[in-house]
């Protein structure tokens, strides 16, 4: 998404005549983006959210209290606008929250790039600390739940995804055109997320997950003025600031997890890492060590974060200026 991002940037700031991003790509993206995560969502996930509640609590406040802190410091030390400061430091999905950042007034492209090295603690270098302080190596089972997906064939994989991105692409219009009072890429998460609860039928291909990434790098690239996009070179302390308060700070998580939970070392440590909950499924399935519980909280984490943390963001913003 980085790299469609640049790129839609530098083609469309340096054009003779100005370019525009049609709306109804722009709808067609952050659906794309939502079906994405909404359709991992099944009744097992919200079944078992009752008896981890304690676990998703936890998580989910102590994500808040990193996430305010690297706000903090970067808005009072690095001096970047409020909300790019406090939503560059959302835990959520790179592909969401740059979105919903830009619909509070954030410079997409900077809350992009705090995003993206977040997601580089999240599932580059914290999961490679704890699976050398845990001696865990690559595996090559493959869990069985994976191996469930892989028996669809690639007409009714294909046939899934696409009547799937359907169905959630025409509810979130109908609910756009009544004026619903939430985000379009917020509807598209809950529309997909209850029609797999529903039916178990939601299926998204590979190939949705890199075109939806691409669509919205294009569509953020679009909307950004290069005259109001920091230097990289002015970011690259509050980069590495972040990256410090977030690796630091989810590894005492996942340690204050393990002390005050039922969770094990390895069930604490992968359910605080700030990643996506599709990365760190894959993750510990790769290690070997894939438990639900690890993918139902941070099923969870992502839901929270997307729904409630700009909020919460937005008012600390409006107590602190």
């Amino acid at each position: 998404m980085l790299g469609s991002l640049i790129f839609s940037v530098i083609y469309i700031n340096y054009q003779e005549s100005p370019v525009t991003f049609n709306l109804d790509l722009s709808l067609v993206s952050q659906v794309l983006a939502g079906v994405c995560i909404g359709a991992k969502i099944t009744m097992n996930d919200v079944k078992n959210i009752k008896n981890l509640y304690k676990e998703i609590i936890m998580i989910n406040i102590g994500l808040l209290v990193i996430s305010i802190t690297s706000g903090l410091l970067l808005f009072y030390v690095f001096k970047l606008s409020p909300y790019d400061s406090f939503f560059g430091s959302i835990p959520g999905g790179m592909t969401s929250i740059p979105i919903i950042a830009m619909e509070y007034g954030a410079n997409p492209v900077n809350v992009t790039i705090l995003q993206f090295v977040r997601l580089i603690v999240g599932i580059g270098i914290f999961p490679r600390l704890i699976s050398k302080q845990l001696n865990l190596s690559v595996k090559k089972e493959q869990d069985s739940s994976y191996e469930k997906m892989n028996k669809l064939s690639t007409k009714d994989a294909w046939l899934q995804s696409i009547f799937t991105i359907l169905t959630t692409l025409v509810l979130v219009a109908f609910l756009e055109y009544l004026k619903f009072p939430l985000g379009t890429l917020v509807l598209a998460i809950v529309i997909s997320a209850l029609y797999n609860i529903i039916t178990s039928k939601a299926y998204i291909r590979d190939e949705i997950y890199s075109l939806a990434q691409l669509l919205l790098g294009m569509y953020i690239g679009s909307v950004v003025d290069m005259k109001g996009v920091a230097s990289f070179s002015s970011l690259v302390l509050p980069l590495l600031s972040a990256a410090c308060i977030f690796g630091f700070g989810s590894y005492f998580l996942g340690k204050l997890i393990k002390k005050y939970t039922d969770f094990n070392t390895t069930e604490a440590y992968f359910s605080a890492i700030p990643a996506g909950a599709a990365d760190v499924g894959l993750i510990t399935q790769e290690l070997g060590v894939f438990s639900s519980k690890i993918v139902v909280v941070q099923v969870a984490r992502v839901l929270i974060v997307t729904l409630l943390f700009p909020p919460i963001m937005d008012f600390v913003i409006h107590l602190l200026t």
